[in-house]
């Protein structure tokens, strides 16, 4: 089941089966190996933007609603939850960078914030 899909919204979802943040990166690549790409009609700088206007604090009491995850990186703390989501923050104050490439801030360093971003 798992295999078919492939759109990242819905991959967000896996999170709720309780998908280590390998198996995540994982259907990343294989979404990006594929020739898949992110739709261009995603929002991606509206949402830098409004990030741009939340205090860490504000981003923080958000994120600590998130279930806790097992199998989370290094950075994620005992939760397993990336509460700061700096390394998506990151790549949103890129994007609104004038002289960016960057076309969306769902990258594999990316992904796995994202996935929890949109899971709560």
């Amino acid at each position: 089941m798992r295999r078919r899909i492939n759109h990242w919204s819905s991959l967000g979802f896996l999170f709720v089966l309780k998908l280590e943040e390998s198996e995540i990166q994982s259907a990343f690549t294989t979404f990006h190996d594929n020739g898949l790409k992110p739709s261009r009609l995603r929002k991606d700088q509206t949402l830098a933007h409004v990030f741009g206007e939340l205090s860490d604090d504000e981003i923080y009491l958000v994120m600590n609603g998130h279930p806790e995850m097992v199998g989370g990186g290094k950075d994620a703390g005992l939760t397993g939850i990336y509460k700061g989501l700096t390394k998506l923050r990151a790549a949103f104050r890129e994007i609104l960078q004038p002289e960016s490439c960057l076309e969306t801030a769902y990258t594999i360093k990316t992904c796995v914030e994202f996935h929890q971003l949109s899971t709560l």
